[in-house]
This record gives structure tokens, C-alpha cells and sequence, in this order.
């Protein structure tokens, strides 16, 4: 079929054939083969450093769940903190009137030792007590 042509025409003819197939096996590797309809069937080299740069990115809702639990812990950590600090005042004031209040029996029971003449209920004044609330 080829015999019939001279060589000026079969040796460019060849170098374009070759260049053709060349450049066709270097796109194969670099790019791959994507069809239409079925998608990516081979792999190049660009597809296979996506695949590589994203295999450990988060998705958009993976990062979303995240930033919820996050605001979520921040919100229980500050309610936990405005507990404890209202706990504190608490115990402080209950410290602060038990302090008070022993100060006064003191004082009343100095002054009961002072007087003398104060006495004990007996045991009919309890029972009278007992019978009228």
C-alpha cells in the first residue's frame, strides 16, 4: 500500500503517525481516560494527585458537625463556670452567716452565764410545748 510513495512522503508521514501516538500515550498517563457517561476509567498522574491531595480533607458537614460540637462544649463550659462561680458566693454567705450566728450564741450564752438567774425548760414546760404548736 505504502510502497507506491516515495520517501519524501512516508518519512514525514511516519514522524507524524509517531508524534500522534506519542503525544496520545503521554496524555493517557498525564490526564487518564475520562468517558462521558462512566466517568473517570483511567487514572493519570493529575487524577491521582487529586485522589492523593483530598483523600484527608474533611467535607463541608464533617467540618460543620465539628464547629457544633465545639460551641456546644464552649456553651456547657461557661454555664459550668457561671454555676461554680454562683456556688462559691453561695458558700461564701452560708459561711459568713454560720460565722455570725456563732458569734451571737456566744454573746447570748455570756450573757446567760453573766445573768444567773435564767433557767433550763422543764419538763412539764416541753410537754406544754408540745401540746399547743
Amino acid at each position: 500500500m505504502f510502497s507506491n510513495l516515495s520517501n519524501i512522503i512516508k518519512i514525514p508521514a511516519a514522524l507524524l503517525i509517531g508524534m500522534t501516538i506519542a503525544a496520545l500515550v503521554l496524555i493517557l498517563l498525564y490526564e487518564g481516560i475520562s468517558l462521558p457517561v462512566i466517568g473517570q476509567v483511567i487514572n493519570g498522574r493529575v487524577a491521582n494527585a487529586v485522589d492523593a491531595a483530598t483523600s484527608t480533607m474533611a467535607t463541608q458537614a464533617e467540618l460543620d458537625a465539628a464547629r457544633a460540637v465545639i460551641e456546644r462544649e464552649r456553651a456547657l463550659r461557661n454555664a459550668a463556670t457561671s454555676a461554680a462561680t454562683e456556688a462559691r458566693r453561695r458558700a461564701e454567705a452560708a459561711a459568713q452567716l454560720a460565722g455570725d450566728r456563732q458569734i451571737e450564741i456566744e454573746r447570748l450564752a455570756g450573757e446567760a452565764r453573766a445573768a444567773g438567774n435564767l433557767s433550763t425548760p422543764s419538763e412539764e414546760d416541753l410537754k406544754w410545748y408540745g401540746s399547743h404548736p
